[in-house]
């Protein structure tokens, strides 16, 4: 019997452990906010092969190191944080490899993914990013029997880079729902957005086919378009009230990858744009927005 470890047990956690539990699976959570029976990791992580990281990217590192000293080499770490840590600008595979025990096999699990549509049953698609093409033959044979469909990519650093930053321009769409500004005008951002996000992801080290690929450009629209999602509805939020808020890893990337980038980031208005509007200390009217977005 396979064991299963899912750390976090919010909407993607319990989604994830529920359509995991077989007569094959046993699943179990962990959560910093303990429900009942909850076990100690220190019982947990030893005999599990597999260990879901389902939190945003700011735990990654502290998770980690929590863990490692119960880890055994056969267990598989996948993550399926989508951002950029602000203390240290290093993106999630960074985080991990420097947190993990050496050697450790981990993996990125990107792309649509939205735990409403697979609570429901629908079809979901998934990009494994890990240094091991073994690591993708075990996860695609661990949801074999799901709604998930797997595929493998060995650009782990542009699957990173394209997972954080779909959220920051998905940010962007959310906006302009919120100000009502259509679909042509959603349509055209969305194009240019995704311009920006190759370029990035090829300065950054990953490739930039990796930003047009069902990790980049699928979760992007997915995420851009939904209505379940955390970062557009942050970004809505945005447009009706003016009230800039960093409750979601879009918000709170923006910024960053400005400072990742540099003098390198005046090559993406659309980048600079969406960092001023979150470091606004203060309200923006609907004009002010519109103004900064679309001059």
């Amino acid at each position: 019997m396979l064991k299963i470890t899912i750390v976090g047990a919010g909407a993607i956690g319990q989604t994830i452990g529920k359509i995991l539990v077989s007569p094959s699976h046993k699943v179990e959570f962990w959560d910093k906010k303990p429900a009942k029976n909850q076990k100690a990791l220190e019982k947990t992580v030893p005999k599990s092969d597999f260990i879901f990281f389902c939190f945003p990217s700011s735990g990654i590192a502290e998770t980690a190191k929590l863990i490692g000293p119960y880890l055994t080499k056969k267990t598989i770490i996948i993550s399926l944080a989508k951002g950029i840590s602000q203390n240290h600008l290093k993106t999630v595979d960074e985080i991990l490899e420097k947190n993990l025990p050496k050697n450790q096999p981990f993996a990125l699990l990107a792309g649509p993914f939205l735990a409403e549509e697979i609570k429901n049953g629908l079809p979901a698609f998934g990009v494994v990013a890990s240094k091991k093409r073994l690591v993708f033959q075990k996860m695609k044979k661990l949801f074999a029997k799901t709604s998930i469909r797997l595929e493998y990519s060995s650009d782990v650093r542009g699957v990173a880079l394209s997972a954080s930053l779909k959220n920051v321009y998905a940010l962007l769409l959310g906006i302009i729902d919120g100000l009502g500004l259509g679909l042509n005008t959603k349509g055209f951002l969305t194009a240019k957005a995704a311009e920006e996000m190759e370029e990035i992801v090829k300065i950054l080290g990953g490739h930039h086919e990796t930003a047009m690929s069902t990790a980049g450009l699928g979760d992007f629209i997915t995420t851009g378009f939904s209505p379940h999602s955390r970062n557009r509805g942050v970004g809505e939020t945005i447009g009706k009230t003016g009230k800039p808020t960093g409750k979601s890893e879009g918000f709170r990337s923006a910024s960053i990858f400005v400072k990742i980038l540099g003098k390198r980031s005046k090559k993406f208005p659309l980048l600079l744009k969406l960092a001023k509007i979150n470091s606004s200390a203060k309200k923006l009217s609907k004009p002010a927005l519109k103004k900064i977005l679309l001059n």
